[in-house]
């Protein structure tokens, strides 16, 4: 929610209530009791906004958000007035050659810092394997929320733009892989 703040202000500003939460595990949620996927979160989404007793909305969603919004647009199309999607997480494609080459041998460089005497430098290793391959995010992730970040990550959602039946607008920036 911390990285929505400005957003929040200014729609609030324009008249529109926000509610910005905390999807468990990320920003400054506790995790989810088991590994969740993205129908989790939907449910966790639904379970909120009746909660709430919010009736018809607009939904924003950024990354793993816009994921989340999307599949809950599909899911419950009567909730959902218009969406947005910052870079959503719905497409995946599969690595190239080169990356996958890069990630077996990373995955090699990985065992052999976690053998003894190299493993003083597993730490430093990691990091630089993780930055090479553009993963930062998933070193810093602690916990359940690793593997809740591979299930979702593996999630290809590209069918569901299809069946989304609201007004969509979708903010992309060219250098978001």
């Amino acid at each position: 929610s911390d990285s929505w703040i400005e957003t929040q202000e200014r729609l609030a500003q324009l008249g529109y209530k926000v509610v910005v939460p905390d999807l468990p595990g990320f920003g400054k949620s506790e995790p989810p009791p088991a590994v969740w996927g993205v129908e989790d979160y939907v449910a966790f989404l639904k379970g909120l906004v009746d909660a709430l007793g919010i009736q018809k909305f607009f939904l924003v969603g950024g990354s793993f958000g816009g994921q989340t919004a999307a599949r809950f647009a599909v899911s419950h199309p009567e909730y959902v007035q218009k969406l947005v999607l910052s870079a959503p997480a719905i497409m995946r494609r599969e690595p190239g050659l080169g990356k996958r080459l890069f990630m077996v041998i990373s995955h090699g460089l990985d065992t052999m810092f976690s053998l003894w005497p190299l493993r003083i430098a597993h730490p430093l290793a990691r990091k630089i394997v993780y930055k090479l391959l553009e993963s930062q995010d998933y070193l810093y992730t602690k916990g359940i929320m690793k593997q809740v970040r591979t299930k979702v990550v593996r999630e290809d959602n590209t069918h569901l733009l299809s069946r989304i039946v609201c007004p969509v607008l979708i903010l992309w920036g060219d250098k978001d892989t």
